[in-house]
Parts: C-alpha cells; structure tokens; sequence
C-alpha cells in the first residue's frame, strides 16, 4: 500500500521548509515509483544527490517520472495520462511545485486504485 499525500501539504509544506520537504517528496516519489513499477534504475538516493549537486537533473527528473506515472496508470488498467511534457515545460519555467502538484493528484489517482485491485 503507497501513502496518499495531500498535493495542498505538498505545496505548502515545500514552501514553508523552503524546499527541504520538496527534496524528501522527490526521494519518496522516486522510491514509490521504482517499488510500484518493479524497475531498478538509479537509486533514489543517488538522485537526489545528483539533483542537488545538478540542478538541471530535476528537469529531466520531472519528465522522467512523469513518464513513469503514466506507465503507473496502465499498470492498474486505467487510460495513460501522460503529463510529462507539461510537467517539464513548467519546471523550465520555474514553476516545478506546480509540477510536482500535478505529479502527486496522479500518485494519488494511481494509490486509490491499486488499493482496489
């Protein structure tokens, strides 16, 4: 069973932390994801390494899982949404809370039915 988070705590909590928590959402999701998934990439640990000595590695993070939760939804029999080409236009752009908000309602979504399978 994946933990839902509340995308309103996400944004907020990553705000009042000044980004500490958007870092410890990135490592969670990336575990998740590769856990959900059944794939062994690079460790989430590592990643989170390489985002913060490599600051433009998030951008291609966001797209990357983004991808990755499309696949998610095809796994629990749901129509793929892919918004990892939004997803990265807005962390260019400086708005990856944003992206990160989107990335999480569709966490949530995928949890919510895999819990009914």
């Amino acid at each position: 069973m994946y933990e839902q988070r509340s995308v309103a705590s996400v944004i907020i909590l990553t705000i009042l932390t000044c980004g500490i928590y958007g870092l410890y959402w990135l490592y969670i999701t990336s575990k998740d994801l590769e856990m959900f998934l059944g794939e062994s990439g690079m460790s989430p640990g590592l990643e989170l390494f390489v985002m913060i000595i490599c600051a433009p590695y998030v951008l291609y993070w966001y797209y990357d899982k983004s991808q990755k939760i499309a696949d998610a939804y095809e796994k629990v029999g749901m129509p793929r949404k892919d918004d990892s080409l939004a997803c990265l236009i807005l962390g260019i752009f400086g708005l990856g809370i944003i992206s990160m908000a989107i990335m999480q309602s569709n966490l949530n979504t995928i949890w919510v039915n895999e819990s009914r399978m």
